[in-house]
């Protein structure tokens, strides 16, 4: 059977479609609906809750691992399954891999922020070169110029064909490559992300293998608080120029805004938001004009509100934390007793709740909304173990939430209910999201 990505749009409603998406691979078919919910992959961690809770997920979500930590993710999953039978998953990570989507993140802060503990895991990839990683000051941040260097030097080529090679083997169905960031400070940031875009397409083309390739646009929150009209313009300009060249071979667009959840806050917002919305909306025309995806990566609730605007998928982490990945270190991060729990999601209020209000909360109520498939309240084994908590409660929670939301709204959309995304978000607790959606947001601008 031949190797094809086939992407069928259904009549709109409003700005948003659902979107057939059918991926045939060495003869394994994958089928997913948008709009959807992707789930991203950071460490080893992630996926005890993933093979142990598997019927939680939507069906068909797409699942992103984050490259440095993709070795330990299987060797965790491979471990987990050679346990005796009763203590084993009831998945193992080839059902996981034969099933999903899989997405690669590149995990690129590691090569704009002072991340040497994520290079060194990038170096530990089987028969990746390392020569890129090691052109990184470990005390310079955004440099563009060792990107240019590893460019000049054939590292970075090198580097990216590794990737593409290790990506294949793995058994994930797209590439994205590393990019440095476009930012407000670096006029020619747009330029640059599209040369290493461009430059990851020929060498995905030249390898042979069968991925479907991302165009990774990530961008810092800068661009909207400091906002440069010429920027924007450059990078709208450059991707529709990809898109229109069907040549390039690129299957849609990977787009992530750092520091998304922290533009509500900011004491300009009330000139933020258009801003904000705006470039959404440009995502959706983009996707729906030339028929492919955008995924707004590592977003939760901020990019579910863009599924509205005609953007097909979002991400969440399985913690719910949208900030960079950061570097571990043994000995250097001793979070509080509390925030060893992480947090839990919470349906149609779209809170997330620390271990002392989530007692409060099942105090008052005497549990959490019932959802299929999750316990309505943690049990005494996993109040006393932080890790028993995450695994087998907090996060098996947030999967069966997406799966709960993303059901509903798919429903909306077919009942041509055009206006339910909204009028969900707006009856939410989070103050966040009311403000980006627009409620009261002359009164708290004014605070």
């Amino acid at each position: 059977m031949q190797n094809e990505l086939l992407i069928k749009y259904q009549e709109p409603i409003g700005e948003i479609s659902l979107v057939d998406l059918t991926l045939i691979k060495d003869d394994i078919t994958k089928k997913v609906v948008f709009p959807n919910v992707m789930f991203e992959l950071k460490g080893e961690t992630d996926i005890v809750s993933i093979l142990y809770h598997h019927d939680t997920l939507p069906p068909d979500s797409p699942l992103i691992i984050s490259l440095p930590f993709a070795p330990d993710i299987k060797r965790k999953a491979t471990y987990l399954e050679n346990l005796s039978k009763r203590f084993r998953p009831n998945t193992s990570m080839d059902e996981i891999i034969k099933k999903h989507i899989l997405i690669p993140d590149p995990c690129s802060e590691a090569f704009w922020l002072k991340r040497p503990e994520l290079r060194k895991k990038f170096k530990e990839i089987p028969n990746v070169p390392g020569g890129f990683c090691d052109t990184f000051d470990e005390n310079i941040t955004q440099d563009y110029a060792a990107w240019q260097e590893a460019a000049t030097s054939g590292d970075f080529a090198n580097f990216v064909d590794g990737l593409i090679r290790f990506v294949d083997g793995f058994g994930f169905d797209f590439f994205v490559s590393p990019v440095p960031p476009i930012d407000v400070s670096a006029p020619f940031s747009p330029s640059h992300v599209n040369i290493y875009n461009n430059a990851a397409a020929k060498l995905l083309e030249k390898s042979k293998k069968e991925l479907y390739l991302l165009y990774n646009l990530t961008l810092n929150s800068n661009i909207f608080t400091k906002y440069n009209n010429e920027i924007m313009e450059n990078i709208k300009s450059y991707i529709t120029e990809i898109f229109l060249n069907k040549d390039k071979n690129f299957h849609g667009l990977y787009v992530r805004i750092r520091g998304i959840d922290k533009l509500p806050n900011k004491k300009n917002f009330k000139d933020i938001r258009p801003l904000f919305l705006e470039f959404m909306a440009w995502l959706g025309s983009l996707s729906k004009a030339f028929q492919l995806p955008v995924f707004l990566v590592r977003s939760g609730y901020y990019g579910f509100y863009g599924l509205e605007h005609g953007i097909q998928a979002f991400s969440d982490t399985t913690s719910g934390n949208l900030g960079d990945i950061q570097d571990i270190r043994k000995g250097e991060f001793h979070p509080k007793k509390e925030m060893l729990y992480g947090k839990t999601l919470l349906i149609d209020d779209c809170v997330e709740l620390t271990k002392e209000q989530l007692g409060i909360y099942i105090k008052d109520k005497g549990r959490l909304p019932r959802l299929a498939g999750v316990l309505d309240k943690p049990t005494d084994k996993q109040n006393n173990n932080p890790t028993e908590f995450r695994n087998h409660f907090s996060k098996p929670r947030r999967y069966a939430t997406r799966r709960e939301e993303i059901k509903r709204l798919r429903q909306s959309i077919k009942k041509k209910e055009i206006d339910s995304l909204e009028q969900y978000l707006s009856r939410c607790d989070n103050k966040d999201l009311k403000k980006l959606i627009g409620y009261n947001i002359e009164l708290i601008t004014e605070k």
